[in-house]
């Protein structure tokens, strides 16, 4: 059998929902900054969406490993920034 040709961008949409589901299998449904549900289906509301935040920025030398991949809000993933690991743990609302 041969497979279907697909766009390069929906190879990359299919990796990052395999990321999330990961991530989420391993974390839960919250967030990892404040701690509050997050959306991860229809109707989105962009504030509650669930992001992947990277604890070691990918500018820092970071890579995509689960190990450093962590569940966010849009606006959590924001305020983190490309922030230290030591700055980001800090910066966490829950304990």
């Amino acid at each position: 059998m041969s497979k279907k040709w697909l766009p390069w961008w929906v190879h990359r949409q299919l990796e990052r929902k395999r990321r999330r589901d990961a991530v989420r299998e391993r974390d839960g449904d919250n967030c990892w900054r404040c701690g509050h549900p997050m959306r991860f289906g229809p109707p989105y509301n962009r504030g509650k969406a669930a992001t992947i935040e990277h604890v070691m920025p990918l500018a820092s030398g970071g890579t995509s490993a689960l190990s450093n991949l962590r569940l966010c809000h849009v606006g959590c993933n924001r305020h983190l920034g490309a922030h230290d690991p030591a700055q980001k743990e800090r910066m966490r609302l829950v304990r």
